[in-house]
């Protein structure tokens, strides 16, 4: 009789993602760190605890870097056989509105960019050659009240940027609202201009 396979630990796309993100609060030194090679301080106080976890962030870490845009990725791990799913789908590039507006603006002043690229853990809006990040930050970045008026960022949001700064990386906020107070191309170009410090 064939005995029902029990998965001994599974790898799924959010796992992967709150793991890491767990990884980066606890011990931020090891951000800007190699993750295959990642080693706290020993002064942190969560040391101790480091190598339960570091097979775990390790995996979690490949994983995610498997992953080519909205693609999903997931990795089981049985008892005789471990596998990575991948969904065969094609690639592809999807902008919003706003990015798409930024992005018209940096090709007029002729400012080389990537779009939509892996950061750490994170899949970036636009990454500039000078490790600038610009993220285009809609309605969905934020938090309202009851009310429905804006009253900050949500919380994941400073998280994601706060471990980006850890990794040495420029961050530049483009708030919708403000994006739309400038009409014309010219004050559009000069708001970028001056957010970036690139030119």
């Amino acid at each position: 009789m064939d005995q029902k396979k029990e998965a001994i630990q599974n790898y799924v796309g959010s796992f992967n993602y709150r793991f890491c993100q767990l990884i980066f609060n606890l011990f931020p030194e090891v951000i800007s760190q190699n993750y295959y090679d990642a080693q706290p301080l020993e002064q942190n106080q969560f040391y101790p605890y480091f190598l339960k976890f570091i097979r775990t962030y390790k995996i979690a870490r490949k994983v995610i870097e498997k992953r080519t845009g909205y693609q999903k990725a997931d990795y089981f791990e049985y008892q005789n056989i471990n596998f990575l799913k991948m969904p065969i789908e094609e690639k592809q590039d999807k902008f919003t509105n706003l990015e798409i507006k930024v992005l018209e603006v940096l090709n007029s002043l002729n400012i080389k960019y990537n779009t939509q690229q892996r950061v750490l853990i994170y899949d970036v809006d636009i990454l500039l050659s000078n490790n600038t990040i610009i993220n285009c930050n809609g309605p969905l970045h934020f938090i309202m009240n009851l009310k429905q008026q804006l009253i900050g960022y949500s919380p994941n949001h400073h998280t994601v940027i706060r471990h980006l700064k850890s990794g040495k990386y420029n961050i530049v906020d483009i708030e919708y609202e403000e994006w739309n107070k400038y009409k014309n191309l010219q004050n559009k170009q000069s708001y970028i201009s001056s957010q970036i410090n690139i030119i």
